[in-house]
């Protein structure tokens, strides 16, 4: 059932420059209300989430329950334009938002007051895309101007003034996604002038999988760390192979642009969502269909996987929806912005969501009460697979795919 008490529609399915730093700017984050508490702040305005499943008391762990009960607990305001990108902090206590087109910047506000602790201009025109490097100590931020740039992350206050480490300046074009491998010893990006691979420690660029003609719009690295899968505005997943910089694969799982992709943490199952407004879920070896979440009313911009690996959430113009990856239910609708959904994260524990939308506000939303946040995974992550690091140096770039 969904949120709004109805079935689920659930179908199993057959068969460049360098970035010029401008002086800090300030903005406001206004932590509004949660759903039980009101944050005190001048004139605050209550927003109540539209649709919210009933039964929160004495709820079991299981994500899919914890999901059912979330509330929205603040709306975080500064951004002037939409919210292009959103991430949190390896320790789940900061959330990142990245302003679209002509507000260039990114906000940190604390995810236990609400408040805006840090505002720094993180690209020339937009962030399209924010992460943190697996071992939690690598903050980067792609744009439109092509550039990408990576901040060290320190454990105390940041400062991106002192923190920028380095610039990251081969693409033409818009830069529209990043992946890391999980020894964050390599980062692929992916842009409208295809993908290109680098060396995250030395800086240096490693080689070029695809190129102009080829724009792509997702990546998702593989939990094994050699094979990374990407996506673009044909409807079609490619495959590659980050040892060997070659094509492995490629199948055509949507007939529209596909602007989410990810794999599972077990690296056993591949969703992709597309502009046809359906989410595909596939086995990942044999990419046999697997289940198709339908019931978006527009083109799926983003989705993002709960660390448990079992939740799904979905951004449209309707809102976010929340999926049972197990059982194949909607679990959850959340209403609570006023356009369209851009982009969502999950905290690295697993309690919160952050989703940015079109209407320039951030909704942080919490799973549901009196549920002890899970304990963050070690930074870094023991016995990652080893460096996909090619053995000898690349000459010439692999074979373009016809």
């Amino acid at each position: 059932m969904n949120a709004t008490g109805n079935q689920a529609n659930f179908t199993p399915q057959s068969s460049h420059q360098p970035a010029i730093w401008a002086s800090w700017s300030v903005a406001v984050a206004i932590a509004i209300l949660s759903v039980e508490a009101v944050v005190a702040q001048p004139n605050p305005v209550q927003r109540t989430p539209e649709a919210f499943p009933a039964g929160n008391e004495s709820l079991p762990v299981e994500p899919g329950v914890q999901w059912r009960g979330a509330r929205l607990i603040y709306q975080l305001q500064g951004l002037k334009t939409s919210v292009d990108s959103v991430t949190f902090s390896p320790d789940s206590q900061i959330v990142i938002g990245g302003g679209g087109t002509n507000d260039p910047r990114a906000i940190f506000w604390s995810v236990a007051s609400g408040k805006e602790i840090e505002d720094f201009r993180a690209q020339q025109q937009s962030v399209n895309a924010l992460t943190f490097s697996p071992d939690g100590r690598t903050l980067v931020a792609a744009g439109n101007s092509s550039v990408i740039n990576l901040w060290n992350w320190p454990g105390e206050k940041f400062r991106p003034d002192k923190a920028l480490r380095r610039l990251f300046l081969e693409h033409f074009l818009n830069v529209l996604s990043v992946a890391i491998t999980p020894d964050s010893q390599v980062l692929a990006s992916g842009a409208l002038d295809g993908i290109r691979v680098w060396d995250l420690t030395s800086g240096r660029p490693l080689y070029i999988l695809s190129y102009f003609g080829d724009p792509v719009l997702s990546l998702a690295m593989n939990p094994d760390g050699v094979q990374l899968a990407s996506a673009g505005t044909n409807g079609r997943v490619r495959f590659w192979d980050l040892r060997a910089a070659s094509l492995l694969r490629e199948f055509q799982p949507h007939t529209q642009a596909i602007r989410g992709i990810a794999y599972t943490s077990d690296g056993r199952t591949l969703i992709t969502a597309s502009d046809d407004r359906t989410i595909k879920v596939w086995d990942g070896a044999t990419l046999q269909p697997l289940q198709v979440f339908t019931g978006h009313t527009g083109p799926v911009r983003a989705i993002a996987l709960h660390p448990s690996g079992r939740i799904l959430a979905s951004a449209s113009n309707d809102g976010v929806r929340l999926w049972d990856l197990t059982t194949g239910e909607e679990i959850a609708l959340l209403t609570g912005h006023n356009d369209w959904v851009r982009s969502l994260s999950f905290s690295p524990d697993g309690t919160y969501l952050a989703t940015g939308g079109f209407d320039r506000l951030i909704n942080l939303w919490q799973s549901g009460p009196s549920l002890e946040p899970n304990p963050a995974p070690p930074v870094p992550t023991p016995q990652v697979p080893a460096s996909p690091l090619p053995t000898q140096p690349i000459t010439a770039f692999p074979n373009q795919a016809q």
